[in-house]
């Protein structure tokens, strides 16, 4: 067979593919790939002990950079048709440092079902599935719930800002466009699975704006609130810089009540954050001083 003429330079390889043609039929959902099985043996392989190991790739990978050593990951590829998973898992075919084991789903059914049974690493989630132009976006919420250690990549068809933004706000560790050359997708999982988190600087900026305007920072730069005297005090000290532990030692309190102090400070003046308490303060304190009164 063609596939198997191929499987001495590919390790990692559709473990089901018998011919070039009807490629849509090569990669059926939710089948297992194994970087050095001959044979699919079933979803078992995900936890095999002889491939769950640490692993030291080379000081220099194919390219010649060098290596960082990782646990190989198990990663989740999703997209609206078979075809199109078989063309990203060819070209993840050469990282065997980076990836152990591969599933492939092409709806949001298949991918829920997967998520509760093989828990991957990384998920690579098509917003486009084949049961909806954006069926990706139905399933972010659940790997919150399900499996939050798992870092997910959601694929975009084009450039959107929009998208982006939702998908960080479903907690999305990075965006890919289908555009992008393979090795940035390489690139793109290896960063996600590491903690890091992958984005365009135009989306970072997107994402960071809409954080603006969904919570804008409060200054306001003088204020007519009645607080008590240990209410003010509390304020005029965080102003200073204090922490709650200092503030409770300054006026011989516990720091939960400093706490209870500031949560009431917060809803008295209209504020959500300490740094916008502190700044009101010191806008009150400037304006008392102009004024020549004691506050």
């Amino acid at each position: 067979m063609a596939a198997e003429s191929k499987s001495k330079t590919s390790d990692l390889r559709p473990v089901a593919l018998r011919t070039h043609s009807n490629l849509e039929a090569q990669v059926p959902p939710g089948i297992w790939v194994t970087p050095k099985a001959e044979k699919a043996e079933g979803p078992e392989n995900f936890k095999n002990p002889q491939t769950e190991h640490r692993r030291k790739p080379s000081a220099e990978n194919g390219n010649g950079e060098h290596a960082i050593e990782t646990k190989p990951l198990r990663l989740l590829i999703s997209d609206r048709t078979a075809l199109g998973c078989e063309l990203m898992l060819l070209g993840l075919s050469r990282r065997r440092n980076l990836i152990d084991s591969v599933i492939c789903a092409t709806s949001s059914a298949e991918i829920e079902q997967l998520v509760h049974t093989h828990q991957p690493d990384v998920a690579l989630v098509s917003a486009a599935l084949s049961d909806g132009p954006l069926a990706g976006f139905r399933v972010l919420p659940l790997f919150q719930s399900l499996l939050p250690t798992c870092s997910v990549i959601v694929l975009l068809d084009e450039s959107d800002e929009y998208l982006a933004i939702d998908a960080f706000r479903a907690r999305a560790r990075g965006v890919f466009y289908r555009a992008e050359p393979m090795e940035q997708l390489v690139k793109c999982i290896c960063q996600v699975h590491q903690g890091q988190i992958w984005a365009r600087s135009s989306e970072l900026r997107a994402v960071f704006d809409a954080f603006a305007k969904s919570a804008p920072f409060f200054n306001r730069t003088s204020a007519d609130f009645h607080l008590n005297d240990r209410e003010l005090m509390v304020a005029r000290l965080l102003a200073t810089g204090q922490t709650n532990r200092q503030i409770a030692r300054r006026l011989n309190l516990s720091e939960h009540t400093v706490k209870n102090y500031l949560y009431r400070l917060f809803e008295k003046v209209g504020v959500s954050s300490r740094v916008e308490l502190a700044v009101l303060m010191m806008n009150t304190i400037n304006d008392s001083t102009r004024n020549g009164t004691n506050g």
